[in-house]
């Protein structure tokens, strides 16, 4: 919604919750954590506008996109053909990188 960055920008940061596990006999105490990130939408950040999040939402001007190998499982094609990608967002220097399938502009479509 509008403005959303600005009624939930002090959320940032890490998130700590402790509780009485129903499943635990013994009703020990667990602390789970989340780490909270509150970005603006594109149309808030700038006043252009760009569909917020959806691809193309960025000009290729500001997108470094790298090709390099995955990590991980997958034997020989893993380790010799270029498939993973990192799209990097130049001004705010946020970075995505995909590796999810073999196919390289599978991984781009989904980075963006």
């Amino acid at each position: 919604g509008p403005n959303v960055a600005g009624l939930l920008g002090l959320e940032s940061g890490v998130h700590r919750l402790i509780r009485l596990s129903p499943f635990d006999r013994k009703h020990r105490r667990h602390t789970s954590f989340a780490v909270v990130l509150v970005l603006p939408d594109a149309e808030d950040a700038d006043g252009r506008g760009g569909g917020g999040g959806r691809a193309g939402a960025f000009p290729k001007s500001e997108l470094r996109i790298e090709a390099m190998r995955s990590s991980g499982p997958g034997g020989q094609s893993a380790n010799t053909s270029d498939t993973a990608v990192r799209v990097t967002h130049l001004p705010s220097g946020t970075a995505v990188k995909c590796q999810r399938v073999a196919s390289q502009g599978d991984n781009l479509k989904t980075a963006l």
